[in-house]
């Protein structure tokens, strides 16, 4: 199964104000947060125990708009300190 291969974690990257306000809205908080080179902010959570294979996706549409929302899962990578 995809979960027992790949633990991991999901990053959910917000680049302005507006993506990241909707994000505190809908997403728990997180301790595990880096701010961006571009000035975004990647909140980092542990993979949830689901056998099914979560995508990366660049732009997040909700309620008919697109927000500046990206999501890094299975597949993804971001650069973190060492």
């Amino acid at each position: 199964p995809w979960a027992e291969q790949n633990p991991g974690t999901v990053v959910i990257d917000t680049d302005d104000e507006e993506a990241d306000e909707l994000v505190r809205q809908h997403c728990p908080e997180t301790p595990m947060k880096q701010i961006t080179g571009s000035g975004g902010v990647h909140r980092i959570y542990r993979r949830p125990e689901t056998e099914l294979y979560i995508p990366n996706r660049q732009k997040t549409w909700v309620g008919g708009k697109q927000y500046n929302v990206d999501l890094r899962a299975d597949g993804g990578y971001i650069l973190c300190p060492g």
